[in-house]
């Protein structure tokens, strides 16, 4: 038997090494499934360390021992056969562990592999968040890995930076579409213990690619802010920066900032009153809050809304409010806030609406909406043809906000209307059917009663619209049905309320 086949068979029927292979395996199962406890770390590696000295030592023995005689426990052919069986069952037993560790997040090894596959560093360098806002973090990242130009967040947009404007803590978690269609999502972390950020790549995702979760508004309201000029300013050490998209507040001001691309600041708190009129709904907005850590109850954290000629600004429900900074002439129609007529509905001092006539015959009229957004000095056409149709005349327009309008039209003979409504700021429009009364003929024959519908409008949070007679209609004095709709009017229910 030549010196290395004896040193292999001495090895593997050493009853303490073959105990030592197992004890190794078993802690080596545990690190992978847990990670470092207990020791289990130092413990391997001193195992190692026995190994080394026990093969250096069995195999110095045997090169010197000239006669080549091994030990009878290794000439056995029974502890042989069992050696090498118990080998092969601990082998697979704990090597079968470690696998199950390896995947499907069954242990401490599985998360070092997943790192290892989409885990990367970038060196931040455009770290000064008085400097570059947030575009310096994108544009450190796109160096590297080229970002989808439309991104979205998944949950919320978290930095902590000091009163240098050195960021010192982020978090983020972004994805979108690259040019070819695929999806890809980046889990962004940082700590100012190191000068690199961390990148997570293509982890799973809640990708609905809402619109309300829109990166863009993050990028050019803290482009505006004035972070050092702030409302937020208070000499403290740490300041942080929360942004969640589109959100909710109610009807509660607090804390809410209006601001222009020009840097001009207005508090709602402080206009809401004059403004009211003119707003309906809850506040929504694409609000940046900027806070100062462990103290948001004391100190209230002030949510930034930017005011653009973007679609998603556009989209957000707030105060107007008016930038002093931007003169405008106006028309003395939008001097009055009441001068509405049938044809033509004033939603603010700066935006309105008007059913143009452009084509009439034989008692019907064409009709287009036109619409201002800068109180009257210039129109734009939203919809050609509203009705699809010529219609009698218009008996109303209202709008309850910039995407939700209703428009009244009564037919040649007076003596009925349709409702129409809109939802996407008139660009279309829609018929809108109601249960109409009926009232009982002689002969047992019925006849639709309340078939003229007035312009709804907005009464404490509910929508509401008269229901009439036309010219035809006498029953019990002309009298007329409330109607009510909880779906922002797609649908109408008879009110319990009297009118």
């Amino acid at each position: 038997m030549n010196k290395l086949k004896q040193i292999l068979v001495s090895l593997i029927t050493n009853p303490i090494l073959l105990i030592a292979y197992g004890f190794f395996f078993y802690k080596l199962a545990e690190i992978c499934k847990y990670g470092r406890h207990n020791y289990n770390l130092q413990i391997l590696i001193l195992l190692t360390v026995f190994f080394i000295l026990v093969i250096i030592i069995t195999s110095t023995k045997i090169i010197k021992n000239k006669k080549g005689n091994l030990s009878k426990l290794a000439t056995s052919k029974p502890w042989k056969y069992t050696s090498i069986a118990l080998i092969i069952a601990i082998t697979s037993f704990y090597g079968y562990n470690i696998y199950k560790s390896s995947v499907n997040f069954g242990g401490k090894l599985s998360w070092l592999i997943l790192r290892a596959k989409t885990e990367r560093s970038v060196e931040f360098e455009h770290n000064n968040f008085y400097k570059y806002g947030v575009e310096g973090i994108f544009n450190d990242i796109n160096e590297k890995y080229p970002l989808p130009k439309k991104l979205y967040i998944s949950n919320e947009f978290q930095l902590q930076f000091n009163s240098d404007g050195k960021i010192t803590d982020l978090y983020a978690f972004v994805y979108g579409k690259n040019k070819d269609g695929q999806e890809k999502s980046y889990l962004i972390t940082y700590g100012n213990k190191s000068n690199k950020m961390t990148i997570r790549l293509d982890g799973v995702v809640n990708a609905d690619y809402a619109e309300d979760k829109l990166l863009d508004p993050l990028v050019e309201t803290v482009r505006a802010i004035n972070i050092k000029k702030s409302y937020l300013k208070n000499n403290e050490k740490e300041y942080g920066l929360l942004y969640s998209g589109k959100r909710s507040w109610g009807y509660n001001t607090t804390g809410l900032i209006n601001i222009y691309e020009d840097g001009h600041e207005l508090k709602l708190e402080d206009i809401y009153n004059m403004y009211l009129e003119e707003f309906s709904g809850e506040i929504t907005g694409y609000s940046v809050s900027l806070y100062i850590p462990n103290k948001k109850e004391e100190i209230t954290p002030f949510r930034y809304n930017l005011i653009n000629d973007t679609d998603w600004s556009k989209s957000q429900n707030i105060l107007p409010g008016d930038n002093p900074n931007k003169e405008e002439e106006k028309p003395d129609e939008f001097n009055n806030p009441n001068k509405s007529s049938k044809e033509e509905f004033h939603l603010s001092n700066k935006i309105g609406y008007k059913l143009n006539p452009v084509d009439a015959a034989l008692g019907s009229t064409f009709y287009e909406l036109i619409k201002t957004t800068d109180g009257g000095v210039t129109w734009e056409k939203i919809n050609e043809n509203p009705f699809g149709d010529a219609v009698g005349s218009i008996y109303g327009i209202n709008f309850i906000n910039e995407k939700l309008g209703f428009v009244v039209t009564v037919n040649k003979s007076g003596d009925s209307a349709t409702l129409y409504r809109s939802e996407n700021g008139g660009k279309t429009f829609k018929k809108v059917e109601f249960n109409q009364e009926e009232e009982e003929l002689e002969g047992g024959l019925t006849t639709s009663i309340f078939d003229f519908p007035t312009v709804p409008y907005k009464e404490g949070g509910v929508l509401k619209m008269i229901v009439g007679q036309g010219q035809d209609g006498d029953y019990k004095g002309d009298k007329g049905v409330l109607f009510e709709s909880k779906d922002n009017g797609k649908t109408w229910g008879k009110s319990q309320s009297t009118i």
